[in-house]
């Protein structure tokens, strides 16, 4: 793995790390499965005017797997690249727009019965029905998207990309 190659992986995992923060110690413990009756939160507020707070683990979780996903893959070219941008946007925005009542009654039909069987995954029905669509979340998940793309074009030579020009 290269230097370039860790300081990115770094990036990302402190991105997550910040996400888990604010899971933990500033949303509602009863809105996170694995927090709900183990941790009181510090009730933690921003800034007033930081409109973005709210939509920091959507903002945080698309960069960090974007680009956990590049370095891990280990492919370096821009259709690498592109492929894991494409992928974590189609999750994220999947699992967001899933939220809006209409696409949720949908999604649910779609569940698996299998689903059901693993401890995690027979909570997606839930998080679909009970989940709050918010446009913002769509925003700062694009805007997740368009960051991660820079952070790994700034960060590494053209000499990398040579395969595709």
């Amino acid at each position: 793995m290269s230097r370039i190659d860790l300081q990115q992986a770094l990036l990302a995992i402190i991105a997550l790390l910040s996400g888990i923060f604010v899971y933990l110690f500033v949303r509602p413990p009863a809105s996170v499965y694995f927090v709900a009756g183990f941790l009181q939160p510090l009730n933690i507020t921003f800034a007033p005017g930081f409109w973005f707070a709210e939509q920091l683990p959507s903002f945080l979780h698309t960069y960090a797997f974007i680009l956990l996903t590049y370095v891990v893959v280990g492919i370096k070219s821009q259709k690498a690249l592109y492929a894991s941008i494409t992928l974590w946007l189609f999750l994220e925005l999947l699992f967001e727009l899933g939220q809006m009542p209409s696409v949720a009654v949908i999604l649910v039909s779609l569940t698996p019965e299998w689903f059901s069987s693993f401890s995690v995954l027979e909570l997606i029905d839930g998080f679909f029905i009970n989940g709050t669509y918010d446009a913002l979340d769509v925003l700062a998940i694009l805007l997740a998207a368009l960051a991660a793309w820079w952070t790994v074009r700034a960060g590494r030579p053209r000499e990398d990309y040579q395969d595709e020009h």
